[in-house]
């Protein structure tokens, strides 16, 4: 993956934008791909921004899941 942005706005809200992507090693074939931005409140930091967003990211990711 890579990360587009990680800022703060000019009015103090944390900004970050990122690309997540897994890819087959053995064929470099890219086998899911999504990208998102997560704007925080006044006073969020961006690393709880990047937590809320890589989890939300994340649960698009098709896997297996114990039901």
């Amino acid at each position: 993956g890579e990360v587009y942005d990680w800022s703060l706005s000019d009015d103090g809200h944390a900004l970050v934008s990122v690309n997540l992507e897994v890819v087959d090693i053995r064929t470099n074939e890219q086998l899911w791909a999504v990208s998102g931005t997560g704007e925080g409140l006044p006073g969020e930091d961006n690393y709880d921004v990047s937590r809320k967003l890589f989890s939300d990211l994340l649960s698009s990711l098709p896997i297996n899941r114990p039901q």
